[in-house]
């Protein structure tokens, strides 16, 4: 259900069995400790595809949970609500450029987050393409310096956990900095 392992904190690996055909959002959030994602290669619905330490729902190419040691897959178009919430010991993150979606609160919780590259995101504005809202995708994340977009992204400072009514983190505008990337190095 709904949560089921949240907060699991000295669980590292997980392995998938072919007979699991449903998982729910925040399933695995919060669980720090985790290393090892792996899903059957039998199963239908899910999958773990290159080793990438993460689970990928097949008929989608949308990552639904991650860990530290998730590479995202270039064949990834999504990543949906929560799947690294509460993934503490992240410091980088760089999707590829299929990735085109986060759904909403993607890394809320990740405190050590310091860099993330999203070249192919080009629209982080509430509405998401695929139903339903898609704020915070990186509240509290109260170390991010440096992120790496497209030039044609569009956002709403929700993404960052700096709205209106949120007086606590809005001093994370103060730390934080937006380069434009135009597919260069830029580091």
């Amino acid at each position: 259900g709904l949560s089921t392992f949240y907060g699991c904190t000295s669980l590292t690996s997980i392995i998938i069995p072919d007979s699991v055909t449903s998982i729910d959002d925040f399933a695995f959030g919060g669980c720090t400790s985790l290393t090892s994602i792996i899903v059957d290669e039998n199963n239908k619905t899910y999958d773990s595809r290159n080793n990438c330490n993460a689970i990928i729902e097949t008929k989608f190419n949308e990552l639904i949970a991650g860990c530290m040691n998730t590479l995202i897959p270039n064949s990834v178009t999504s990543i949906d609500n929560s799947a690294f919430s509460g993934c503490s010991k992240i410091t980088k993150v760089i999707l590829p450029e299929s990735v085109d979606s986060l759904e909403g609160s993607v890394f809320w919780g990740c405190e050590n987050l310091e860099y993330v590259s999203m070249a192919g995101i080009t629209n982080l504005e509430y509405a998401s393409p695929y139903g339903g809202g898609r704020n915070n995708n990186f509240r509290n994340c109260f170390k991010l310096k440096t992120v790496i977009v497209s030039n044609a992204l569009s956002s709403n400072v929700g993404q960052f956990g700096c709205g209106a009514s949120d007086t606590g983190n809005k001093k994370i505008l103060d730390f934080y900095y937006i380069f434009l990337y135009n597919n260069e190095e830029l580091f």
